[in-house]
């Protein structure tokens, strides 16, 4: 009797929870686990995706600064072809002069009045060919000191103003044939340490901008660009007379966006202006009303303590 109370207990003892729901809970671990392993593996893949597009941005933003130094370098060459090409022309026409008072020195033929007027054409010649020969030389400096410091890494004290006026001298040689013209305004005694090559892209940038969206189809383009500083703070006012719309402002920093997407215009141009700017601790506004151009303000906090001011 006493064994078979035991058994008869046994047999009546309830279902755990676990073994109710055995089903249901095996069921729920597998989706879990199933979904946890889903969610692993599409976060690594967005996260393998987000490096793809920020290594594909990157790309494009190199690809817009080679092309900014590429227009640099076609302005340049178109530039220099002039004062290069005068020089070889009087160049030549004082090698020809200079054959002819040889041979008529050697016969005896040479008067003094043909050896002065000789001296004379020879005398202008060289002034004309050093002067176009000046003009190349400067032309090389100021490109060369844009070039060599696109990619500067290292951080180095400089005067604004004279960079910034490299800078401009490298791009007006686009402006050729156009009555687009530059006014800069900046104090001779500004002084900052930073990288150089950053505000040849800001820069190139703007310009660039202006000159093939702003100005198309504008006979006076105008750009003015004023530098100063505001509690110590670096501020530059860049602004233009060119076309612009309202609503231009909403989205100019965005990446791809441009007016002429599918023209050889990547878009990137004043998103790489604006990663420059964020990059040192910067911001810039930018500012438009409907056909009166387009204004942008940037404000560099990083110059806190970096500006210098030259006193002596």
């Amino acid at each position: 009797m006493i064994y078979s109370r035991k058994k008869v207990s046994s047999i009546n003892r309830p279902e755990s929870f676990y073994e109710k729901h055995k089903r249901v809970i095996l069921v729920s671990m597998t989706i879990i686990i199933t979904s946890l392993s889903i969610s692993i593996i599409l976060r690594t893949q967005i996260s393998i995706a987000v490096k793809k597009i920020k290594e594909t941005q990157m790309n494009l933003m190199q690809a817009e600064k080679i092309n900014a130094l590429g227009i640099l370098v076609n302005g340049i060459a178109h530039e220099i072809n002039t004062p290069l090409g005068n020089s070889i022309t009087v160049a030549s026409y004082i090698e020809r002069m200079n054959e002819d008072l040889k041979e008529k020195g050697l016969a005896n033929t040479l008067t003094k009045t043909e050896l002065n007027e000789n001296i004379d054409l020879i005398t202008d010649s060289c002034t004309l060919l050093l002067s176009s020969l000046n003009k190349a030389s400067v032309l090389v400096k100021s490109f060369k000191k844009i070039a060599v410091q696109q990619d500067t890494l290292s951080n180095r004290r400089f005067n604004f103003k004279k960079y910034v006026e490299d800078v401009i001298s490298s791009f007006e040689s686009s402006f050729k044939g156009t009555d687009y013209s530059i006014e800069f305004d900046c104090p001779s005694d500004i002084f900052i340490h930073s990288q150089p090559g950053y505000y040849s892209q800001i820069f190139s940038n703007l310009l660039s901008n202006s000159v093939e969206h702003g100005f198309e189809n504008i006979s006076n383009g105008l750009i003015t660009i004023t530098v100063s500083t505001e509690n110590k703070y670096l501020k530059i006012v860049y602004s233009d007379n060119g076309k612009s719309t309202k609503n231009i402002c909403e989205r100019v920093f965005e990446p791809f966006y441009s007016s002429k997407r599918g023209y050889d215009h990547s878009g990137l141009g004043m998103y790489t202006v604006f990663n420059i700017v964020q990059a040192q601790n910067g911001n810039i506004e930018c500012h438009s009303q409907p056909e009166n151009g387009v204004k942008y303000e940037i404000k560099n906090s990083s110059f806190l303590t970096a500006l210098i001011k030259l006193y002596t």
